[in-house]
Order: structure tokens, then C-alpha cells, then sequence
């Protein structure tokens, strides 16, 4: 697969081109109790506080960050305004919304908990009352929901930055459908985490993986790269060639080259480590 960097500045020289008000905002991709709970608890620990670091410098920023999450109903909560619109939104509307449910999927013999953790996060970098949450049904791409796409749309923005679970499955779907709804499109791959091999038995679900098993951040950005080129080309996930056209067109990159000044770079798809058992 051929990588296309998009021309916005956005992306190849975002330094001063993300303050309020601007044309950028991130999609949070299904990061519930459901899935997290396959991590190990030390990589989720560290994950959710990554994550949740970016979340916190994308609010500075003035970068809207606008969450979906797997639910029964499909729907979106539009942001609040006003006097506590910047308060997390209750644990019992989370809850409703299916954050903290915790088999959005089938058990598996590798399941975990991570209840505590996943609870330490949502208190503190959840999403708050002036985020929008679009609650999407048994599908991957956020985008299928022309609620969500429309609000976006109908608040300027033109550009997205994507993360989540699981970035080989609905954070990449949802950044293959942002490109086909017309936004440039980014996907971080410095916050996003995949399954960390291949399933035994059907009813087993693999342990899911952030950095756990790489010696260094960089090895485990170019293991979720090459996973994700590798699910783009499984015959059984059904992508089309204009699925794949648009994948080309994702810029994927991390947090701080998103960030910065200099050009995003797009680490090419090799053959890494494979993570250490769980």
C-alpha cells in the first residue's frame, strides 16, 4: 500500500495551525470497559494515561475531541453549552451510553479486567458535557452515521485526527470512512493498540496490545502500521478498492508530529517483533 500525504498544513506543518476555533477536531474511537479489559493491566495502565495525556492537550489546544463508543442504540449525544459544560458527564450516562459495559463482544479466555483502571480514566479525561458521543450499533466505521458525519460538517470541520481501539478494526474504519465523507484524515498510531495475535480458537479473544513486548515506541508504531496493512488485505474484513484507496490517503502519524512543525512522517509497513506472550 502506497502512502498519500495529504497537502493540508494541518498534517505536514501543524505548528500554530490547531488553535481554537480552527477546522481540526479528533474522533475518539471506541475506548469502553469492552475492550480495554483485554489488555494486560500494566499495558492499559499505560496506554489510558497516554491517551489520556493527549486528550488533555488536544482540550488546551481547542481541538474538539468527539468520542464513539459501541452501544445497543444507535444515536449522538450533541454537546451541552453553558454553566458545567466543561464537567465529565456522569458515570450513569456513560454507562447508558455503553462505556462501561463490559462485553461490547463475545468472552474470551484471555479477557481481563481493568475495571479500576478504565474507571480512573473515564473520571478524568472522559468525555465532558460539551463533547459530543456518537453511540454506534454493531458496526465499525463511525462515519456510516450521517448524524455524526453531519455534525461534524455543520461545525466547519474539515479535518480529523483519529484514535482508539481497536486500530487495526474500528479507529482504522472510522479514519477509512472520514476520508470518504471528505475530511483529511489522520490516525495516530501512538494511541491506538491491536490485537496482539492471531486467535487460537474461534471463541477466543487475543490480548490486545499497546506497547507491550517492544523495545521502544517507535518498533511498536511500526507493529500497528504493519497490522493494519495486513487487515486492509484480509480477505475475510471485506475492504474494496476504494476502501484501500482511501486507506492510502490516511496520514498516519503520531501525537507529536502531528503537532509540530516539522512534516508528518508515515513509518512504511515491515516486518516487526512480534510482542512477548501474554
Amino acid at each position: 500500500m502506497t502512502d498519500t500525504r495529504p497537502s493540508n498544513p494541518v498534517f505536514n506543518a501543524a505548528g500554530g495551525s490547531l488553535g481554537a476555533g480552527g477546522d481540526t477536531a479528533a474522533v475518539i474511537v471506541d475506548v469502553q470497559l469492552g475492550c480495554v479489559k483485554y489488555m494486560s493491566r500494566e499495558d492499559c495502565r499505560n496506554y489510558l494515561s497516554a491517551l489520556g495525556e493527549t486528550i488533555e492537550d488536544m482540550r488546551t489546544r481547542g481541538i474538539p475531541v468527539n468520542w464513539v463508543v459501541m452501544g445497543r442504540n444507535d444515536g449522538l449525544v450533541r454537546p451541552e453549552t453553558g454553566e458545567g459544560a466543561e464537567q465529565t458527564r456522569p458515570r450513569e450516562e456513560l454507562a447508558r451510553m455503553g462505556f462501561m459495559n463490559p462485553d461490547p463482544f463475545n468472552v474470551g479466555d484471555m479477557a481481563k479486567d481493568n475495571g479500576d483502571i478504565f474507571e480512573e480514566f473515564i473520571n478524568t479525561h472522559g468525555p465532558r458535557r460539551n463533547e459530543a458521543v456518537s453511540i454506534k450499533d454493531n458496526y465499525f466505521n463511525a462515519f456510516k452515521s450521517d448524524e455524526f458525519t453531519a455534525h461534524l460538517q455543520g461545525r466547519g470541520v474539515k479535518n480529523i485526527v483519529t484514535a482508539g481501539l481497536v486500530g487495526s478494526v474500528c479507529a482504522l474504519e472510522t479514519a477509512i470512512g472520514g476520508v470518504q465523507r471528505g475530511f483529511n484524515t489522520g490516525l495516530l498510531l501512538d494511541n491506538i493498540a491491536c490485537w496482539g495475535r492471531p486467535r487460537e480458537r474461534a471463541d477466543e479473544i487475543a490480548p490486545l496490545v499497546w506497547r507491550e513486548g517492544y523495545s521502544s515506541p517507535d518498533a511498536a508504531h511500526r507493529w500497528h502500521r504493519n497490522e493494519i496493512a495486513a487487515a486492509l488485505v484480509k480477505q475475510s474484513r471485506e475492504f474494496t478498492d476504494a476502501d484501500r484507496q482511501a486507506a492510502a490517503r490516511i496520514n498516519y502519524t503520531t501525537y507529536s508530529d502531528f503537532t509540530s512543525s516539522a512534516p508528518a512522517s508515515s513509518p512504511p509497513p515491515h516486518s516487526p517483533p512480534a510482542p512477548r506472550a501474554l
